[in-house]
């Protein structure tokens, strides 16, 4: 019965872990995802830096939301600490993370139309 019991909490602890997503980044600050890891992939403290400056300023605006905030100076961080690589995965799990938004697909549906 014990025995179960670890188990259980083992999957338990194992599913929370792996369903951990990245936060879906508004469309106006998408373009951070995108210098960021332009930033971490080729290893440039000005451009990352840039990228930090970016983010402060969104905050100080009030654009880019608390969760948001997090993750990007979470990946910030690590770049910082020479946990390049480690930063790179991040800012890619955050990409491909991002979902288009109903505006974003409304968008396409009338191009598409548009195009017909």
């Amino acid at each position: 019965m014990k025995h179960d019991f670890v188990i259980a909490c083992a999957l338990v602890a194992l599913v929370i872990a792996g369903c951990s997503r990245p936060p879906q980044v508004a469309p106006a600050n998408r373009n951070l995802i995108s210098g960021l890891r332009t930033a971490v992939s080729s290893q440039q403290s000005q451009w990352l830096d840039e990228s930090a400056k970016q983010l402060e300023e969104g905050k100080s605006k009030g654009t880019i939301s608390e969760q948001e905030y997090a993750e990007f100076a979470g990946i910030i961080k690590l770049a910082r600490d020479g946990k390049w690589k480690e930063a790179e995965a991040e800012t890619i799990r955050l990409g491909q993370a991002q979902k288009p938004t109903a505006e974003e697909i409304e968008r396409v549906k009338a191009a598409r139309k548009e195009a017909d």
